[in-house]
């Protein structure tokens, strides 16, 4: 098996970041990843309800019909930061042992540059003999590799064009707990260029329907690390 690459609790490939000495997810999280947490926590109140005003933001798509005008409707988006740490939290279920996180904004920074010097991924690669990973995964990421451009692992990923990605802010980001790494595609909703530096957020939302607050286009990805001691 490709020691550079794992799966998350849905069968999601992560990549491994050696700077980081851990993983981090290959895409921004995406519908199907939070679909299958909602199903799980029935008693959350992140519920179909909630779910389909957050689809209100950026409309759902299957992945056969995703291209390059449409592939940001499989992401997750206009997710508040502590709604992301109950995906979080979630996915790492009874392991002890493993950590799910939102990056820092100087950890996001550092997987990016690190991901700019490698090559992308032939989907294939992602296939694992264990099937961990669901024909349905690899069917978006195929339809990604085909659509949109990949040039480097960092491409590939989509640090840039595909959400604006919360990170939890470093004491350098203006006192706030949290800010936006990214950008969008243009095709989507140009978001004006925070792909390296930190774009604070001070307003967060303060329940599922405070629109006021909500940024569409927000998203988020996870780091993934050991707990135990090498």
């Amino acid at each position: 098996m490709n020691k550079t690459i794992e799966y998350d609790r849905v069968g999601f490939p992560m990549v491994w970041v050696n700077c980081l000495k851990g993983y981090v997810h290959l895409l921004p999280v995406t519908k199907i990843q939070f679909e299958y947490f909602l199903w799980d926590t029935p008693a959350s109140t992140l519920d179909q309800a909630w779910l389909e005003h957050m689809y209100k933001y950026n409309e759902r798509i299957t992945p056969k019909k995703i291209n390059n005008r449409n592939y940001w409707r499989a992401f997750m988006s206009g997710i508040a930061p502590a709604e992301a740490e109950k995906f979080a939290a979630w996915s790492g279920g009874s392991d002890e042992n493993i950590q799910y996180s939102l990056p820092t904004d100087v950890e996001w920074r550092d997987a990016y540059n690190e991901m700019l010097l490698s090559p992308s991924i032939p989907p294939d690669e992602f296939e694992d003999n264990s099937g961990r990973i669901s024909p349905r995964v690899l069917l978006l990421l195929r339809r990604l590799y085909d659509e949109v451009k990949h040039e480097t692992l960092a491409d590939q990923m989509l640090f840039d064009g595909g959400v604006l990605e919360w990170v939890q802010a470093t004491s350098s980001t203006n006192g706030c707990d949290y800010a936006a790494h990214g950008q969008t595609s243009r095709a989507w909703s140009y978001s004006g260029n925070y792909l390296i530096r930190p774009f604070p957020v001070r307003s967060l939302p303060k329940g599922p329907e405070d629109d006021e607050h909500r940024t569409g286009t927000n998203g988020f990805r996870l780091l993934r690390r050991s707990l135990k001691q090498s």
